[in-house]
């Protein structure tokens, strides 16, 4: 009964995030309309910086095996 019942779990685990997925998250983005597409944050600062010289001289993360 045990083995059963995590399979039963885990399928409606998937199922419930597949729904999700599919009805939830458009609903959400339609209902959100037009201020989907605006920023979240300036682009200045640490962050944006080191995203810029990171694109600037791409290398390989370490060797490939």
């Amino acid at each position: 009964m045990g083995e059963s019942a995590f399979a039963y779990a885990g399928v409606l685990v998937v199922l419930s995030a597949v729904a999700g997925a599919v009805i939830l998250l458009p609903a959400a983005l339609a209902r959100r309309g037009q201020r989907v597409e605006r920023p979240a944050a300036p682009a200045s600062g640490f962050r944006h910086r080191t995203a810029l010289a990171a694109m600037r001289r791409p290398c390989s993360p370490g060797p490939a095996s």
